[in-house]
């Protein structure tokens, strides 16, 4: 448990797979890890929980790839092999980042709760728009940025999703 601690691996996972609360395992955080340990944990950033989402999802693709393979090549046991692999890692999913987690809940009603102030507040500031437009960008959030563009833009008469992409394409 303290090696997944000092992993940053996330808290709700460390506890959810020992059996224990958030809170036990930050109690025993506090109370057990060396204070130099925990001062190593201050300046590491956390991994968050997206990440881990986006790692089991790439799995869940490649079991998809394997088990299409296996089927082209009439191989049963490749098959089932790839179909297991497949459930463990839903079985993951749904177990560690699932409605069931608290964490995931609440990072989504956040999200939700942002997009909405976002899409209310911005169409007043259109410099703002362009800015975290443009951020969203650089993060790779094309998808995201097109979506706010369209929803705030179509109100203030801001460039459209393909204007966007040519602002993008000439700040490389």
């Amino acid at each position: 448990m303290e090696a997944r601690i000092l992993r940053n691996e996330p808290i709700v996972l460390v506890a959810s797979d020992a059996g224990f609360s958030v809170a036990a395992v930050n109690r025993h955080r506090r109370a057990h890890l060396r204070p130099e340990l925990r001062a190593q944990l201050a300046t590491r950033a956390p991994a968050h929980i997206a990440d881990f989402a986006d790692q089991l999802a790439e799995l869940a693709d490649d079991a998809n790839s394997v088990r299409d393979f296996a089927r082209e090549s009439d191989n049963p046991d490749l098959l089932l092999r790839a179909s297991a692999s497949k459930r463990d890692t839903i079985l993951t999913l749904i177990h560690h980042l699932g409605v069931d987690s608290t964490e995931t809940v609440e990072s989504l009603r956040e999200a939700i709760a942002l997009a909405a102030a976002c899409v209310r507040v911005l169409p007043s500031h259109p410099d703002v728009v362009t800015q975290v437009v443009a951020d969203l960008r650089t993060q790779g959030q094309d998808r995201l940025a097109d979506e706010l563009a369209s929803a705030v833009g179509n109100v203030r008469g801001l460039p459209g999703i393909q204007a966007n992409r040519a602002l993008k394409e000439a700040s490389r």
